[in-house]
């Protein structure tokens, strides 16, 4: 008996060890559980988050796009290797907590009636999104994240016939419509401006509201600005007739009319505010005085495609130099010979050069598209 009793506990050592081990394996797993469903996952591209091609937006989506050579870059990203299709890059403000900036390019950017032809016309989505005010960031992000979606679903409402006033006014629908599903809270303390640029074939058309720029640029040897959108400021005379006609109060310095603003008293903020822009994404209260988020739509076409390229800024850029003067250091900085391959790397010592760090303060983004 004692040695029997002596074998069961030499056969029960592993037995006891096995469990244990096996109730260590358990709580892991279950511990892993319990943390991969209450800790945050860290945030994803929202263009590229769902692997379902159902769950993609109308135009497709990085993992599933309606055409395999879509690119997709946004804010988050940045290409390091080729700027082929487009270069993006932001740099934050030094004095700010956050960047307010967003942006994106998506090429191709494809309607369904686009993406059933064999031979698909070159098409493109760019946009800058600039925040202001306290949650200007947020305002951008959902701009970012929504508006090419919403853009897409315009498009996709007619598969034939799509003329220039057509598109243009989905343009204009297309922001009515974000404006209108900007969060509450977001939109009472922040908005963004909007210089959003479509092509579809051998056409441009351009959407800005706000102070953000978009400039086509001719490039070596001239550097020629063949066309830039608007600054969207109260002073302008079309502006302070629709924003004063509808209640609203615009200062402006008599020595710099460039920096009037349209004032208002902001409950949500409980202060008076005065906002830069006369058109803009969100800025709920400035939109009950005349203030609109409806973009000037314009429409340019390609004539030629040699050496011709888009760049899309925040005013973080636009206010330091003339467009001309810009247009012609990127030419000659950047496209020195072609599409050059170091651009990725030289596009952030421009900016630099441009803005030093130590003397500018504002959140600084840049897209280049070269047609």
């Amino acid at each position: 008996m004692p040695d029997e009793t002596l074998i069961t506990k030499k056969k029960s050592a592993p037995f006891i060890l096995l469990q244990f081990a096996s109730c260590i394996f358990v709580t892991f797993l279950l511990s892993t559980f319990i943390l991969l469903n209450l800790v945050p996952a860290a945030p994803q591209l929202s263009l590229n988050a769902n692997k379902n091609r159902n769950a993609c937006p109308a135009y497709g989506c990085i993992s599933s796009p309606i055409d395999n050579q879509t690119v997709i870059l946004s804010s988050e990203l940045y290409s390091t290797t080729s700027c082929q299709l487009g270069c993006l890059f932001t740099r934050q403000g030094p004095s700010h907590s956050v960047n307010q900036d967003r942006s994106f390019l998506i090429r191709p950017f494809l309607t369904k009636q686009q993406a059933a032809f064999a031979i698909k016309e070159e098409s493109f989505l760019v946009a800058i999104l600039d925040g202001h005010g306290v949650l200007g960031h947020e305002v951008a992000e959902y701009a970012r994240t929504e508006l090419p979606g919403i853009v897409a679903d315009k498009l996709n409402a007619r598969q034939c016939c799509q003329s220039d006033d057509w598109i243009q006014q989905q343009l204009k629908d297309a922001f009515a419509e974000l404006q209108k599903k900007v969060p509450v809270h977001s939109g009472q303390r922040g908005g963004c401006t909007a210089s959003v640029t479509l092509r579809i074939g051998e056409k441009l058309y351009f959407a800005n509201a706000g102070d953000g720029r978009t400039i086509l640029v001719y490039g070596k040897p001239n550097a020629t600005v063949l066309y830039h959108t608007r600054f969207d400021k109260p002073h302008l005379p079309d502006e302070r007739v629709r924003i004063e006609s509808s209640g609203g109060r615009i200062h402006t310095p008599p020595q710099n009319p460039a920096m009037s603003r349209v004032i208002v008293f902001s409950k949500a903020a409980n202060e008076t505010i005065g906002l830069a822009m006369s058109r803009s994404i969100g800025d709920s209260e400035w939109k009950e005085i005349g203030v609109t988020a409806e973009p000037i739509v314009d429409v340019v076409p390609i004539e030629s495609l040699e050496r011709q390229f888009i760049v899309a800024a925040s005013d973080g850029l636009w206010d330091l130099r003339r467009i001309e003067f810009l247009a012609r250091q990127l030419t000659n900085n950047l496209y020195e010979t072609g599409l050059d391959k170091s651009l990725p790397e030289k596009l952030p010592l421009f900016v630099d050069r441009i803005a030093p760090t130590k003397g500018y303060q504002d959140d600084i983004s840049v897209v280049i598209v070269p047609l």
